[in-house]
């Protein structure tokens, strides 16, 4: 699961307690970089320069908006000639905020609303990766989004309901939501056959309309069954989701 983390860490006095001792603010992990930046007096533009990427990715990393992965944290401490610790990129500490969409999937959200196609790329949720699993038994909760909606638009609520301490599995209903992006990179997209109960043209009977929407409930209900049987076998089978 994911968890915030502080943002701040103090020296204490070994035997002193909280209330009367003196306490030395650290450098935040999320300012270290831009600290370290700042200091061999490099603007972000000429860090992006010798990194080989963009000055928007190392305004964003500084900020603690995303995460540099693996191939650029290792270079940041190659140019530094800090740890990754101390440049506060460790995940203990300053890993940053989950992106809120990545690749087809943020692509396709910002076609949906008419946006610059960078758009979606440049937002993120309210929870931290690469942070340990939680120990204990959590409730587990299946998200079904509306129909014609797509289910990261609903990420608000459902993070909502994860900080409660429910683990969220949100249902992307293959040609009922306006896309589905599987994991080999197949998209899916919105078509007439998986939402024709909400566009029944004129003089439709009840009879049929409640004919339609039965026959896309019932896959819909296959779609949490199957994703049910598929929990139980993680949580049986797989190390990461044993209790």
């Amino acid at each position: 699961m994911r968890e915030y983390a502080d943002l701040f860490s103090v020296d204490r006095p070994a035997g002193e307690s909280g209330a009367d001792m003196y306490t030395t603010v650290k450098v935040p992990p999320r300012q270290r970089l831009s600290t370290e930046r700042i200091r061999h007096r490099w603007s972000q533009l000429e860090v992006a320069d010798q990194l080989g990427t963009t000055p928007g990715n190392v305004s964003r990393w500084e900020r603690g908006l995303t995460s540099p992965g693996p191939y650029f944290r290792s270079k940041l401490c190659e140019l530094f000639g800090k740890s990754a610790q101390e440049l506060g990129l460790t995940w203990d500490e300053s890993d940053g905020l989950t992106t809120y969409v990545e690749g087809k999937i943020a692509d396709l959200l910002a076609s949906k609303a008419h946006l610059p196609a960078i758009a979606a790329h440049l937002i993120h949720a309210h929870a931290y990766e690469h942070v340990p699993l939680a120990q204990g038994s959590f409730p587990v909760a299946l998200f079904s989004p509306g129909i014609g909606t797509p289910p990261v638009e609903y990420t608000s609520t459902v993070e909502d309901v994860g900080s409660h301490g429910y683990i969220v599995v949100m249902l992307y209903h293959t040609y009922s939501v306006p896309f589905t992006v599987f994991a080999d990179g197949r998209v899916a997209l919105l078509n007439e056959a998986g939402i024709r109960s909400e566009n029944e043209p004129a003089g439709t009977s009840d009879a049929q309309t409640n004919q339609d929407r039965n026959a896309i409930g019932s896959v819909w209900v296959a779609d949490a069954r199957f994703t049910l049987d598929q929990l139980t076998k993680l949580n049986s089978d797989d190390k990461l989701l044993k209790t």
